[in-house]
């Protein structure tokens, strides 16, 4: 029969006769249907083409192959699909479940109720976490029955607002204990000063008189010619221990003298300044402590001249005096925060925290012959001059005492 091909069969069987090689089709369709044509030269003795060969195939047949890899495959795909659904669902569920119950427990402990405990426990990463949550609870449930406890020893009465709940209100009871808890301790240190004040007023007036007269002999025997010199240095040392008592009932009275003082705007740099110039010699001559001063701006305060002076006279001599071994004292005026910071700073022998926490009441001296009356003084004058007395101190390497005032400039 004679096959009259379309322009894809020809073009190929064209290609097929000048190449001499074999040439495929691409699928193209003709009355017949839809095919894929190879077609192969046949050569003679002498390689001239004498004819074609060429074998059909049904393309149809490789369509329905392909739908039906297609449709498999979105089979194949949608089974995986769904598998991975199911399982990303049942590890989010295993996730959820334990980080749903932590904050359910964090919901729990806002509202003031500490007694919540998480069961999930695993040694993952989430199973420490519930532990951790767990241990706080529990140190939380402690220490706010501990502050119910001292609120009902202190006798606290809380007017909150009651839109507060959970921990904001026990926050609010546990400053309301601590405000309290200050005032009471201040209280207490008022009626000691006072109790203080007036035993030292008593017991200064009456031991002040005899020894005026004990150390009016002792000076007499002082000027006696007769006497060795062995008997001249007992009368010498008795002076000094005199002079020493002295100073002491000098410290009681301080206690008990009301602040009868002006209060006048204070040159903070003249009164370090002059008070450097005076102790420098002192502490050079005493352990070889040199005093370097970082102090460039005036700065103002309100109170005593004399009684700043004083304040700073008592832990100048105080630093100097814990340096043995010599060192550097170091002195610094500041301003920071609209506060003038006097900063004192040695590199003696340092105290512990609960050294730190004694300084300022009576009879504590960390000085082999210290009453603890004049670090005492100055702790009440800096507080007469709304001031406080800030310290900071290592064992071994020193304290440093930071007066901290009012600015007025």
């Amino acid at each position: 029969m004679i096959y009259y091909g379309g322009e894809e069969f020809y073009k190929s069987f064209k290609q097929a006769e000048q190449e001499k090689k074999n040439i495929v089709t691409s699928t193209y369709k003709d009355e017949f249907g839809t095919w894929i044509t190879v077609l192969s030269p046949i050569t003679n003795s002498s390689g001239k083409v004498v004819a074609i060969l060429g074998v059909d195939i049904d393309a149809s047949a490789i369509y329905i192959y392909q739908k039906r890899l297609i449709v498999a495959l979105a089979v194949a795909f949608t089974i995986l699909f769904t598998f991975i659904i199911v399982i990303q669902d049942w590890g989010l569920r295993r996730l959820m479940s334990p980080l749903g119950e932590l904050v359910e427990g964090i919901q729990a402990v806002s509202q003031g109720k500490f007694d919540v405990k998480l069961t999930y426990e695993d040694d993952s990463e989430l199973g420490n976490v519930h532990t951790r949550f767990n241990e706080m609870t529990e140190r939380l449930q402690q220490l706010f029955q501990q502050v119910s406890a001292t609120k009902e020893q202190l006798n606290v009465e809380t007017n909150f607002n009651h839109s507060k709940d959970g921990i904001a209100k026990a926050i609010d009871e546990l400053e309301v204990i601590m405000e309290k808890t200050r005032m009471q301790k201040e209280l207490q240190r008022a009626e000691k000063m006072n109790a203080i004040g007036q035993l030292a007023a008593s017991v200064a007036h009456e031991i002040r008189n005899p020894m005026t007269v004990v150390k009016g002999f002792l000076q007499l025997f002082q000027d006696n010619t007769k006497l060795s010199n062995t008997e001249l240095s007992y009368i010498h040392l008795m002076i000094n221990e005199m002079d020493r008592a002295e100073a002491i009932i000098h410290d009681y009275l301080s206690l008990a003298k009301p602040d009868v003082h002006q209060h006048r705007f204070i040159n903070c740099l003249e009164c370090i300044t002059s008070l450097v110039d005076l102790l420098s010699s002192y502490a050079l001559l005493t352990n070889n402590i040199l005093i370097e001063l970082d102090a460039k701006e005036e700065m103002y305060v309100r109170g005593s001249r004399n009684e700043l002076n004083q304040i700073l006279l008592n832990i100048m001599k105080n630093g100097i005096e814990a340096m043995r071994a010599g060192g550097t004292l170091r002195v610094g005026l500041y301003k920071r925060e609209g506060q003038v910071h006097i900063q004192i700073e040695d590199t003696g022998i340092g105290m512990t925290s609960e050294q730190v926490n004694r300084l300022g009441t009576a009879f504590y001296s960390l000085k082999e012959k210290g009453t603890g009356i004049g670090l005492m003084v100055s702790y009440q004058l800096v507080e007469q001059m709304n001031g406080r007395i800030e310290v900071e101190s290592i064992p071994g390497k020193g304290s440093t005492f930071t007066l901290i005032f009012p600015s007025y400039d």
